[in-house]
């Protein structure tokens, strides 16, 4: 007999080999269980000696007991004790013998059995705060490790374990850090069991962890199992959503040939959304959008293979390609549900909120698509749209209505929190770390959307209308918001409104002159300035200063003379487009100032005509910064006049 319990997994099969005495000892000893104290004080014994047999006996025992007596089971207390009495290391020892053990398989399984069954026992038996402790999470690796031979039941019970101690962050990271998980991929195949506990094992992973190297891996193997799956089961939710988890972190290489599979996940996604051969429930459509939204961020080739579908719902000639059905649904579900956000606008339905958001950015995905197309392919005699022009135009005044609602939406929401007594209210209007609002993904989806919109769409009435939205706009625009970047889709959003004779008044009434050349002073401030916002925000002033209902440029915008004169003819290669533009708006403003103000500045205009001089005087000049800096020294030839 083993005396000192620390012998190799050889040791452990020669002294669990139990003969007709020890046999007769399990016997006697659930003859005792009748006694429940002593029956109970004896395995505890059983369990604390250093010898396998005794152990193996006191777990038998531990077991019956804890069977046969709903009074114990009862009692956390007493369950308790008895699992602080259960020998980790003898559990290990019993799940990992059948590798390398001299045992007979049915005495390998006998061990594993009563392993699992122990475990299984407690994990029903203990609270939930004490039933995912190290001692079970320790064992994940082992029951793993066993699945692939054990007995029918036992796989049942070791699947029944695993999907409790996935569900936890701490199991789901053990589960898949395990040697052995590709193993239970193989049988997630075959077994709906397996299949559940890989699913949940990727939905509870912390986000943190999904970023480790060997987790990368595991999510690549996992995809092509998840593709194969997909028309042999029912659990459609649970492939979606899994997708979703891991497609951001898939290490794949973006080219065509590497991503095959996108066709097989269209056709999931139209499947799960838009079939009318299955009943399509709301979780289907609720997770196939929101994967949609995913795989749209995560691989720039899915926008022309979700939306350049040709094929129709029911393959007719009369019938209407599946992209144009997927698109109306995606509108008809923001225009049905914003009018049950806007009654409760600080809603924390996140379900609802991440599936309108995730249309929202399949929406903004599809105007994109549709310009990309339009600037590449202008002039050809056929349309690589698959949608006609007719079905365009209704979706076009369908677009126009969804995006009078959420400026609606956006507006009154907008006037709720800043209506608010407390002084974070402003702040909580968008998600910011810590705060309640930090997990409503939709108020940034909104904006880009409405933004691209705006911009791309020649919509007189709505440009009016979204001209409400300028003070908000630029309140969050001067917010030092880390979490979420709101400039951006602002500015694009700008670029339309400010089309409108309504949207500039709006922008000069809101101040929106000071705000933007705040941000631009930001900008060149930095070594590492966001160059590209700087050359947009530019952009956008110099249409304000041309507008025809501003009249003489005023005082305070002369400020950006000066800004100019910051401007070195010694920057960077990268920074001198952004520095030329700049310049340009100086002279704009100035040329619309009333002369009196145009003398006052003219010896700060002639440092930026030294400045453009030194420009046109370096080498290897962009085109576009050459023909600017010319530009500026032409515009400031007028002198005093």
């Amino acid at each position: 007999m083993n005396t000192d319990g620390s012998k190799g997994d050889e040791g452990l099969g020669k002294n669990c080999d139990l003969n007709s005495t020890e046999q007769e000892q399990v016997q006697e000893g659930s003859k005792k269980v009748e006694n429940a104290a002593q029956g109970l004080e004896q395995t505890l014994v059983l369990l604390k000696k250093k010898d396998d047999t005794s152990r193996f006996v006191g777990l038998a025992l531990l077991k019956s007991i804890l069977d046969n007596r709903e009074d114990l089971r009862k009692d956390i207390t007493v369950v308790k004790s008895c699992w602080d009495a259960v020998p980790a290391k003898f559990l290990d020892r019993l799940l990992r013998s059948p590798a390398n053990l001299k045992n007979s398989k049915e005495e390998s399984q006998s061990m594993v059995e009563l392993a699992v069954a122990v475990l299984h026992v407690f994990l029903a038996l203990l609270p939930e705060d004490l039933n995912v402790d190290e001692k079970f999470l320790g064992r994940i690796e082992r029951l793993l490790g066993v699945l692939s031979w054990s007995p029918p039941d036992t796989k049942i019970q070791i699947y029944q374990i695993l999907l409790r101690l996935v569900s936890t962050q701490r199991g789901s990271t053990a589960a898949l850090s395990s040697e052995h998980w590709f193993q239970l991929l193989e049988l997630a195949l075959q077994d709906p069991l397996a299949f559940d506990v890989v699913v949940f094992a990727w939905l509870n992973i912390p986000s943190e962890t999904l970023q480790e190297p060997n987790i990368q891996e595991k999510a690549t193997r996992l995809l092509p199992l998840l593709i194969a799956l997909f028309p042999m089961t029912s659990k459609h939710v649970l492939i979606l959503r899994t997708l979703h988890r891991v497609l951001p972190i898939l290490p794949i290489d973006n080219s065509p040939a590497n991503l095959s599979w996108l066709g097989s996940l269209v056709d999931f996604i139209y499947q799960s959304s838009l079939s009318q051969q299955a009943p399509i429930t709301a979780k289907n459509r609720e997770a196939a959008v929101v994967l949609a939204a995913t795989a749209l961020h995560s691989f720039p080739l899915f926008s022309s293979l979700i939306f350049g579908r040709a094929r129709s719902a029911d393959n007719s000639e009369d019938s209407k390609p599946l992209s144009y059905i997927f698109v109306k649904l995606l509108i008809v579900d923001i225009r049905s549900s914003i009018p049950s956000l806007q009654t409760s606008v600080s809603s924390n339905d996140l379900p609802t909120l991440e599936r309108i958001a995730a249309s929202y950015d399949i929406l903004s995905a599809f105007i994109w698509f549709l310009i990309r197309l339009l600037e590449e392919f202008t002039g050809l005699p056929t349309s690589p749209v698959q949608i006609s022009p007719s079905l365009l135009l209704q979706l076009r005044a369908d677009i126009s209505e969804a995006m009078s609602l959420t400026i609606e939406f956006l507006r009154d929401r907008f006037d709720i929190f800043t209506s608010q007594p407390t002084s974070s209210s402003l702040i909580e209007f968008i998600p910011t770390p810590g705060s309640v609002a930090a997990k409503d993904p939709l108020t940034l989806s909104q904006l880009r959307t409405l933004a691209l919109w705006l911009r791309e769409d020649d919509n007189h009435a709505l440009r009016e209308e979204a001209s409400s939205l300028i003070c908000v706009f630029l309140t969050l625009y001067a917010l030092d918001n880390q979490s979420l970047e709101f400039r951006s889709p602002i500015l694009i959003a700008l670029e339309g409104i400010l089309n409108v004779p309504q949207g500039v008044e709006a922008f000069l009434a809101a101040d929106g002159w000071s705000v933007l050349t705040l941000d631009l002073q930001t900008i060149l401030s930095l070594s590492s300035g966001d160059t590209l916002r700087g050359i947009e925000i530019v952009r956008i002033l110099l249409s304000v200063a041309e507008s025809d209902v501003v009249g003489p440029a005023k005082e305070d915008w002369m400020e950006i003379i000066n800004l100019a004169c910051s401007v070195s003819s010694h920057a960077s290669a990268d920074d001198l487009e952004l520095k030329v533009s700049i310049a340009q708006l100086a002279v704009e403003v100035l040329s619309r100032a009333p002369r009196n103000v145009r003398r006052k500045w003219m010896g700060a205009a002639n440092q930026v005509r030294a400045m453009a001089s030194g420009i046109l005087r370096r080498e290897n000049l962009e085109d576009s910064v050459r023909d600017g800096a010319e530009e500026v020294l032409c515009a400031l030839q007028f002198g005093d006049s």
